[in-house]
């Protein structure tokens, strides 16, 4: 992305210069940086499909059309590829008025949170054969620093994140998420994500873990010892040593902290707080991707046949082969593809449109 403020400049301070994007927080970490740049260079990639069709469109609605078009990759990505590894979501069934699609309190403030146990200690820096590339980048390194960006391109890092695994969501965070969060590098103080998030759900006076489990409809805990089926038991004794009453754990540390359940990365109550939510989204959009009359059927059809790994293909310079599913990884019964046998859609269903 182009530098919108250069280093130098007092209301910049970030090595390598701030991004010309709609938030600061687009240079939070280099791996936001890179997805953001991913789904930019998506839209880039269908404008010039379309192009191939037609020169008659004016550039706004060349413009509108791929925004369009690239929302409901995303959405398609979210609720197909990643969604399933953490709930299972009703089945759509068209856009309800009367459904509320704001975000819960909870989920902003707590539940979604549950991704920072994912984060890992280091970022991979890989070259498009999945070998390394350069030295790994730490957490702390690479926050609200784009130097890496300029000097590499988001490749290296992509490439790392596609060979990556993911850490389990569990009480345990990595060294620069618990003590180094945005602490410049050389800097030896403490910043605690875990403790901001907890915090931030007392500022914001969320419900408590025990209000939560009533609320979806799970068994009532009255003593510590019946939490020991749903978190490890040194968790449970630390919360012991906590609070008076397991069912006034706030409920970031408490969902976290449960084990995962139907095959899913998450314990019961933070899956009931993402159904919730992500049903919510869904459904009260009046614009979704799969609502009738805002794709045409044909058109609907191409965005079906999108994955993240095709707009990786679509977007990566030197790309070669990617596995099918991106969010999922390489193992012995999921090999990688070439990109040119994965999939891509064809924007001709858009030529004689107009909405």
């Amino acid at each position: 992305m182009p530098i919108r403020l250069p280093a130098t400049d007092p209301e910049c301070g970030n090595p390598g210069g701030c991004s010309l994007v709609g938030d600061d927080r687009g240079d939070e970490n280099i791996v936001l940086h890179s997805l953001h740049t991913i789904f930019v260079r998506n839209h880039n990639y269908i404008v010039k499909q379309l192009k191939k069709l037609t020169r008659s469109w004016s550039e706004t609605f060349l413009f509108e059309t791929a925004r369009k078009i690239n929302i409901a990759i995303c959405q398609r990505i979210v609720y197909n590829e990643f969604l399933p590894s953490l709930v299972d979501l009703n089945t759509y069934r068209g856009y309800n008025q009367y459904t509320d699609p704001s975000i819960l309190n909870v989920f902003s403030t707590a539940a979604f949170r549950f991704g920072h146990s994912l984060v890992p200690n280091a970022w991979a820096q890989l070259n498009n054969n999945f070998d390394k590339a350069f030295d790994d980048i730490s957490l702390q390194a690479s926050f609200e620093n784009t130097v890496p960006i300029r000097q590499r391109g988001i490749e290296s890092t992509t490439f790392g994140l596609l060979a990556n695994q993911s850490q389990p969501v569990d009480t345990s965070f990595a060294f620069g998420i618990v003590r180094r969060l945005f602490v410049p590098l050389g800097e030896n103080r403490r910043e605690d994500l875990t403790a901001l998030n907890i915090q931030r759900g007392r500022d914001h006076g969320l419900q408590t873990y025990g209000a939560w489990r009533r609320r979806c409809n799970l068994p009532a805990i009255s003593s510590f010892s019946q939490l020991l089926g749903t978190m490890p038991s040194n968790v449970v004794l630390n919360f012991q040593k906590v609070y008076n009453n397991p069912n006034d754990i706030d409920i970031f540390a408490a969902g976290i902290a449960e084990n995962p359940t139907n095959g899913k990365m998450l314990g019961p109550t933070f899956q009931c707080i993402q159904k919730i939510q992500f049903e919510r989204f869904r459904d009260g959009d009046r614009f979704w991707y799969e609502n009738p009359g805002v794709f045409t059927s044909a058109q609907l059809r191409e965005i079906r046949k999108m994955t993240l790994s095709k707009v990786l293909c679509n977007t990566l310079n030197g790309i070669v082969s990617i596995q099918p599913w991106a969010l999922q990884a390489v193992t012995s019964s999921t090999v990688r593809k070439t990109c040119g046998s994965i999939p891509d859609m064809d924007v001709s269903p858009w030529l004689y449109s107009r909405y």
